[in-house]
């Protein structure tokens, strides 16, 4: 009995309000449909459009370093990569070391005497603080010191890169530390949203200037036994 009268409750409530129930459930869909569906769907436009956007900056970049590497000059970029690589070489190049010796000397018309390395560990490298690495040399050099301060003069405009930092004289003979710097050629690590920069000015007016050194490596001659003596060993110098 009981049953039935809630029946007849339940029908007649139906009756009563069963023109809004449609809209009800219409609008509780809608509503479902608009937080599940098209909100997310909107959120995932704005993010494809900034994906967009971010894209088409990366193919803005492409295009440009494209049209600029086209727009260079083969011969001369490795023109100046050997420059760079030859007044910095990338490891610890004695050969040309020993040619700068030997340029400098020409140029300065003294003669020199014994030569040591301090090689260290052949395989590490010495680093200072705020440079590259480097390989130390001791010296010594026949001569006045008007002889000294010529020789000194011409091997600063003679590669590889290098400056004198001690010295001692003994009569008419002088021992020079010279320290030559090299550095490994570091890892080219190209992002596709990053604009390729050309040589500034200043670098390229350095490059220009380095044409003016006494040497470039590929031309010095090799120093032999009868020009220069001397011994490769991290002992000592002049021992």
């Amino acid at each position: 009995m009981k049953r039935s009268l809630n029946q007849d409750a339940l029908r007649e409530i139906y009756k009563q309000y069963k023109n809004y129930l449609m809209p009800l459930g219409i609008m509780v869909v809608s509503l479902l449909l608009f937080f599940y569906i098209i909100i997310p769907q909107i959120a995932n436009f704005t993010d494809l459009q900034k994906q967009l956007v971010m894209e088409n900056q990366k193919l803005t970049v492409l295009k440009t370093n494209l049209n600029y590497l086209s727009s260079l000059d083969a011969s001369s970029l490795d023109s100046n990569f050997k420059i760079a690589s030859l007044v910095l070489p990338k490891e610890k190049d004695f050969i040309g070391i020993l040619g700068a010796i030997s340029e400098a000397a020409g140029k300065a018309s003294v003669s020199v005497g014994d030569y040591q390395f301090k090689v260290g560990d052949l395989e590490g490298a010495r680093i200072t603080a705020k440079g590259p690495p480097f390989l130390d040399m001791d010296l010594a050099i026949n001569g006045s010191s008007s002889d000294l301060m010529r020789f000194m003069g011409e091997l600063q405009k003679t590669a590889p890169i290098n400056e004198v930092i001690g010295g001692a004289t003994v009569g008419i003979t002088s021992t020079l530390t010279i320290r030559f710097y090299y550095s490994a050629i570091p890892p080219v690590n190209l992002k596709a949203d990053t604009a390729i920069k050309p040589i500034s000015a200043d670098n390229q007016i350095i490059l220009n200037n380095l044409l003016s050194w006494n040497n470039l490596m590929q031309t010095l001659p090799v120093l032999t036994q009868s020009t220069v003596s001397g011994s490769f060993n991290s002992l000592g110098p002049f021992q």
